[in-house]
């Protein structure tokens, strides 16, 4: 076991108990889609079951696409379940750099299926309202680190989503 709840029992495969959240940051209010949690599995393989997604709107042509767009591009498919979110996302910097580059290469990789609402903020046109973000992972040197993206930010095509194959 790694940390409370999560598990990486071989090379690629992850355990999580589900039914233990993880802690999220004290900034975030509230966490979305919690109710989905439940029907991700609890054990998996990255290299097996789980593939990257990427927006039609990523390309390099429009310069990338703003979070929200994805965000909501998910929401309206109804399978917000399939993509990883947070417990994931804490759990695969467990199985090391090496592992991370073999799997992402430079590749910053998102868990849409777990968006957090933070403090209210001013967005850029002057309207005041709930700020919304998506945990990430990307290679900093030889470290994983783990952040927060706000919605509103564009997302490049190197920005991919961490989706269980269906």
């Amino acid at each position: 076991m790694v940390a409370s709840g999560l598990w990486v029992s071989s090379i690629y495969t992850i355990e999580i108990d589900r039914s233990n959240p993880p802690v999220y940051p004290p900034w975030v209010k509230r966490v979305l889609h919690q109710e989905s949690e439940s029907r991700r599995p609890s054990k998996y393989d990255l290299r097996k079951d789980v593939e990257l997604w990427r927006h039609p709107g990523q390309t390099w042509a429009t310069g990338g696409e703003v979070g929200g767009v994805i965000y909501q591009n998910i929401l309206r498919q109804g399978e917000i379940h399939l993509y990883l979110g947070y417990p994931d996302l804490i759990a695969i910097p467990e199985m090391g750099v090496e592992i991370y580059r073999e799997l992402y290469d430079d590749t910053s990789v998102y868990a849409w299926g777990s968006v957090v609402e933070g403090a209210p903020r001013i967005s850029r046109s002057g309207r005041e309202g709930a700020s919304l973000s998506v945990a990430y992972l990307c290679l900093d040197k030889e470290k994983i680190v783990q952040d927060w993206e706000q919605l509103d930010q564009v997302l490049l095509p190197y920005d991919l989503a961490l989706q269980f194959k269906h």
